[in-house]
C-alpha cells in the first residue's frame, strides 16, 4: 500500500496563521520535490534561493539549492536534489524543519511532519487544505505585504502610489484551495520548475 509523508507548511511569525497541507510521496522524494511542492502549494514562481534547516538548535538539516545552478558556492552544503527526504525524517525529531525562500524578502516557513499516511490511492502529492493567501513574489518582506493587506482592505495604498492595483492583479488575501488543488495535485513527480 503506497505510503504518503503528511507536512504542513506555514508562514512564520504571520497571525492569522497561512498554511498549505499536502501529502507527498515517500518513496524517491528529495529535499528539492518538497521545496517543488511548497512553492506550487504556496503560489510562489522559484525565482530565489532557498535553503531547508533543522528546526530545533542541533545544527543543519544541510540542504539548499538555487533555481538556477552556480559554480560556485559558498558553502559545501549539498544540493536538494541529492538528499532524500525520508531518511531526515526518521532521524530528527521533532520532525520538522525551517524553510527559508527568498534570501532577500526572506519569507521563513515552517514545515512540520504530521505523520505518515496510508491510502489505497497512488500519485506523487495531493493538496489536503490551506488557508489565506501568501505574499505575493517580491513584495517587499513583511513591510510590503503588510502595505497590500491594507491596500485590499481599504483600496488606498499607504505609501500613496496608483499603480499598486495593477502590480497586483488579480492576488487576494484570501485562496481558492480548491483551485490550488487542482493545479498541485498530480499522479507523477512533476519536472523541474527550471
Amino acid at each position: 500500500m503506497p505510503t504518503y509523508f503528511d507536512i504542513e507548511v506555514s508562514l512564520s511569525t504571520v497571525y492569522p496563521l497561512i498554511w498549505r497541507r499536502f501529502l507527498l510521496r515517500t518513496t524517491g522524494t528529495t529535499f528539492a520535490d518538497l521545496h517543488r511542492a511548497i512553492q506550487d502549494a504556496c503560489g510562489w514562481l522559484d525565482y530565489h534561493l532557498y535553503r531547508f534547516d533543522e528546526a530545533t538548535p542541533r545544527g543543519l538539516v544541510g540542504v539548499a539549492q538555487s533555481p538556477i545552478e552556480i559554480e560556485d558556492s559558498y558553502d559545501d552544503t549539498p544540493s536538494a536534489e541529492k538528499v532524500a527526504l525520508a531518511p531526515w525524517v526518521g532521524k530528527f525529531a521533532p520532525r520538522a524543519c525551517h524553510y527559508l525562500y527568498d534570501w532577500g524578502d526572506e519569507w521563513h516557513h515552517d514545515v512540520v511532519l504530521r505523520g505518515i499516511v496510508q491510502t489505497d490511492e497512488r500519485f506523487f502529492r495531493r493538496l489536503v487544505g490551506g488557508e489565506r493567501g501568501f505574499p505575493p513574489e517580491d513584495c517587499g518582506s513583511m513591510s510590503g505585504f503588510e502595505r497590500i493587506l491594507e491596500f485590499r482592505r481599504t483600496g488606498v495604498d499607504p505609501y500613496g502610489e496608483d499603480d499598486l492595483g495593477e502590480w497586483l492583479g488579480d492576488w487576494q488575501p484570501e485562496v481558492d484551495v480548491e483551485r490550488v488543488r487542482a493545479e498541485f495535485d498530480c499522479a507523477r513527480k512533476p519536472r523541474a520548475h527550471r
